[in-house]
């Protein structure tokens, strides 16, 4: 998420379960963390060095909340 009040547009930021923290935002990064699919990992087992591959079951969604005057919503009050 990037801060539409900021003065530097290249102030980006991850937010997860438990942290919000600064990133610096490449198009390797979006790749990876973003958009699903698959990744190869290094195995080593009994001193053979293999690799494996894995699916990417992270993706990113948003929910944006705006606020809003709630004076703008309502009714004028009836006078009786």
């Amino acid at each position: 998420t990037r801060c539409r009040y900021s003065n530097n547009n290249n102030q980006w930021y991850r937010f997860n379960d438990t942290t919000v923290e600064e990133i610096q935002l490449t198009e390797q990064m979006l790749e990876e963390e973003c958009f699903g699919g698959t990744f190869r990992v290094q195995k080593d087992t009994n001193n053979n060095s293999s690799s494996e591959e894995r699916i990417r079951f992270w993706n990113a969604y948003m929910l944006i909340y705006q606020c809003i005057e709630p004076t703008k919503l309502l009714p004028p009050p009836a006078i009786p």
